[in-house]
């Protein structure tokens, strides 16, 4: 699939554009229905080998170049996928469903003002294409267009009154606008519609907790979790906030993912008033005179907002990370030695006295209780090693699960730490890490040396 497909993207890509575009010759509807068929099944290594076949028999399909760029996005191929809808394009420019295809990639990759382009010549193409309208919605959402946004979500729902989804976002954008009663009427027709429908119980919990109707939250997020054991909306989270459930220990895996997999694109492009975390680690780098050539661990190095930082004080720069998205933005910055995608406490567990340094940039906010997850730090530190790090802080308790999700530990619990696996304090700080809603968030930055 990838020679073939290579082969017919440089034939095409330099095609004279004032030329005409070959006629079409579509393969039999039976071997498109067996490929949309294993498509849905999500058979979709099967499905590009039996599109590689056919493409060497049917080079003109627009249908087949569709289908294949489908499932390489479904595979996490994007530019593969962009370059097969540009062939269905150049075969047949007036394929509503490869522009549209063609506007989702291109949101994938950030690209809005392009993405709008590509709905709109497939909705010139098909005006009653719903799914185009929502689509765009989505864009539109993604560029804080509210209103555009909104529009296009009724486009949608007025070509088809049962598209549950665009429900539910239009009640995305109603939260947004603080018109929760609005958000909540809609949350409800998306449940009326698709009554398994997770994200819409969550979000119908998460409005009733906002008004304080704290058991009508419980019913909704409850519903979710009975229908998503892996919880990946954090239902479960909120029924710790509520008192309805016990605290988990750490945040729930699928969750943390999920949160961290939609985020990856835009984490890089957050304002310093708004977010400074990463500033805090290299304050304490300052104040705690580290020399240079050091083996460095990142621990939950994420996109690698820190790379550029660490990197002159680094002999060898290892980054881990749990999410697969933010580490694709890591590789890109092709500062660091070794990048791992492994859940940390499994990987500390195999590193001993290996490390001179290890950081730990808002990573904490995941873990309840601290006492392994220091300890595996502790081992995995040279003699004299530095472990650099932040916590949210807690002035009411020595740990909790705080209002936005997260956890977040006291001073007090810190220093029973350090006292605990003999550590020493090098320096502390307390400062702002972020702001939620204009509320100041604020974190403790500690460089710890070991000293054993």
């Amino acid at each position: 699939m990838v020679s073939l497909g290579n082969k017919f993207k440089a034939t095409f890509k330099g095609a004279n554009k004032n030329r005409k575009p070959a006629q079409a010759v579509e393969p039999p509807t039976n071997l498109i229905s067996s490929l949309v068929q294993k498509f849905n099944n999500g058979l979709l290594q099967q499905t590009l080998s039996d599109l590689s076949k056919l493409l060497h028999h049917y080079p003109r399909s627009a249908t087949l170049y569709n289908i294949q760029g489908a499932t390489n996005a479904r595979l996490g191929k994007p530019d593969a996928a962009l370059e097969d809808f540009k062939n269905a394009l150049f075969i047949n420019p007036k394929s509503a469903e490869a522009n549209n295809n063609m506007g989702n990639i291109l949101k994938e990759q950030g690209k809005l003002e392009k993405a709008i382009k590509a709905y709109r010549k497939a909705l010139l193409l098909k005006p009653d294409y719903a799914e185009a309208f929502y689509n765009m919605g989505n864009a539109y959402k993604e560029m804080k267009k509210l209103k555009s946004a909104i529009s296009s979500y009724n486009r949608a729902l007025s070509l088809n009154p049962n598209y549950a989804e665009a429900f539910y976002n239009k009640g995305l954008i109603q939260s947004y606008m603080d018109d929760n009663d609005a958000a909540i009427e809609s949350y409800n027709k998306a449940l009326k519609i698709k009554p398994s429908y997770v994200e819409a119980l969550f979000k119908l919990g998460e409005s009733f907790k906002l008004f304080g109707e704290n058991n009508n939250a419980a019913k909704y997020f409850e519903a979710a979790v009975n229908l998503d054991e892996t919880d990946a909306v954090g239902a479960k989270l909120h029924l710790a906030t509520l008192g309805r459930s016990s605290t988990p220990s750490k945040t729930p895996e699928v969750f943390m993912k999920n949160f961290y997999k939609k985020r990856a694109r835009i984490w890089d492009n957050q304002s310093l008033d708004k977010y400074s975390g990463h500033l805090l680690i290299a304050s304490a780098f300052g104040q705690a005179n580290i020399k240079k050539e050091n083996h460095i661990l990142d621990l939950g190095c994420g996109t690698g907002s820190l790379a550029n930082f660490l990197r002159p004080y680094a002999k060898s720069l290892v980054g881990i990370d749990l999410s697969h998205e933010m580490l694709a933005y890591a590789r890109e910055t092709k500062i660091y030695d070794l990048l791992i995608e492994k859940d940390i406490e499994l990987y500390l567990a195999e590193k001993l006295d290996h490390y001179d340094i290890v950081v730990a940039a808002a990573v904490f906010i995941h873990f309840l209780n601290l006492e392994r997850v220091f300890t595996l730090i502790t081992k995995s530190l040279k003699k004299n090693g530095q472990f650099i790090f932040t916590v949210f802080e807690s002035l009411k308790e020595d740990k909790h699960l705080n209002d936005f999700l997260m956890y977040s530990h006291s001073a007090d619990y810190i220093s029973s730490l350090v006292e605990y696996l003999d550590l020493k304090i090098i320096f502390r700080d307390r400062s702002i890490h972020e702001y939620h809603k204009e509320t100041a968030i604020y974190s403790l930055v500690y460089v710890l040396q070991k000293t054993s």
